[in-house]
């Protein structure tokens, strides 16, 4: 008897939150709606990945580290001349099933930064402005695979903190783009 993969429990298990983040991003076919995009996912990307820096790292990881993008998003805000807005408070990870999930979102966005980054082409934007962010993403996609291993055969994790950690971020990462929203009316 076979059983799914950790990857594809997370995948489904956080499904629901991933698209009501993708649904709050929207399509992203002008300047204002890139700008409002970067705001919030800078907001809520950047005091997660400080809170990183502070964890004690397992064992099953090794030497593997997560891309981290949280300077070039605000490089990239400064190249548009866009003002960052207050950072969230970040996801906590307090055990191993808490870090494979907040790494599970983060390493994973590697994978839609290639969608975004045709459409920051389309504004004029590359990775040597404004789109520094996602050149990076795109070029982690080997860390993305090194960490899916880690995630399948590198120890023992509770999948169920893991899943509800993913869920936790998609959600912190949909309410600062909200936020961004609400920034713009202002």
């Amino acid at each position: 008897m076979s059983f799914p993969s950790r990857r594809h429990i997370l995948r489904g298990e956080t499904a629901r939150a991933h698209a009501a983040l993708e649904a709050v991003v929207g399509p992203i076919d002008s300047l204002p709606s890139y700008v409002r995009y970067l705001r919030g996912i800078h907001a809520f990307r950047a005091p997660i990945e400080a809170a990183l820096a502070a964890v004690a790292w397992p064992r099953m990881l090794g030497e593997w580290r997560p891309t981290c993008i949280a300077p070039d998003l605000a490089a990239d805000l400064a190249d548009l001349q866009a003002e960052p807005l207050p950072q969230l408070q970040p996801v906590a990870v307090v055990d191993a099933g808490q870090l494979f999930g907040v790494l599970y979102v983060l390493e994973g966005s590697c994978l839609g930064a290639r969608l975004i980054a045709r459409d920051a082409q389309r504004l004029g934007l590359c990775d040597a402005h404004g789109a520094r962010h996602l050149g990076i993403q795109i070029q982690a996609l080997a860390t993305w695979r090194d960490f899916l291993a880690l995630l399948e055969h590198g120890g023992p994790v509770n999948v169920a903190s893991a899943v509800a950690a993913a869920n936790a971020v998609f959600d912190a990462a949909r309410l600062a783009v909200l936020r961004a929203d609400h920034a713009a009316r202002r």
